[in-house]
């Protein structure tokens, strides 16, 4: 999603101004490219947790996985997003999950989709050390 896009929407809402839409922007763009990228979206419409406990990460995750096996698929997580983004793509869910499936199973299971979550990979790190 680019600044001009989330620009076009916020004119449609009452009381949003531009310095609002660049301040989310700056908040959820997390490699400062200027656009929120789908995990960047996720990581923002999911959840915030920077101040949240895992519980409400795990709610997530079985939000997202549908058919309670779980993994999340492409096809879940396309369904999921594309409630919030009316121009996702098939191919980027597939690069997403491409690019955050560690053990090759083209899912992403709870280690997988908890590491969205900068914080949650420093408490895995604190845990292990």
């Amino acid at each position: 999603v680019e600044i001009n896009e989330l620009l076009e929407v916020a004119t449609t809402l009452p009381d949003v101004e531009p310095e609002t839409v660049q301040a989310i922007v700056n908040i959820c763009d997390r490699n400062g490219n200027s656009t929120i990228d789908i995990s960047e979206f996720i990581s923002a419409v999911v959840l915030e947790l920077d101040n949240k406990d895992e519980k409400l990460l795990t709610k997530a995750f079985e939000k997202m996985d549908m058919n309670r096996d779980a993994r999340i698929t492409k096809g879940e997580i396309f369904r999921v997003l594309r409630q919030y983004s009316g121009s996702l793509e098939a191919k980027d869910v597939s690069d997403f999950v491409k690019d955050m499936d560690k053990d090759s199973d083209a899912k992403i299971d709870y280690n997988e989709f908890k590491y969205l979550f900068p914080h949650m990979r420093e408490k895995d790190a604190e845990i292990k050390a």
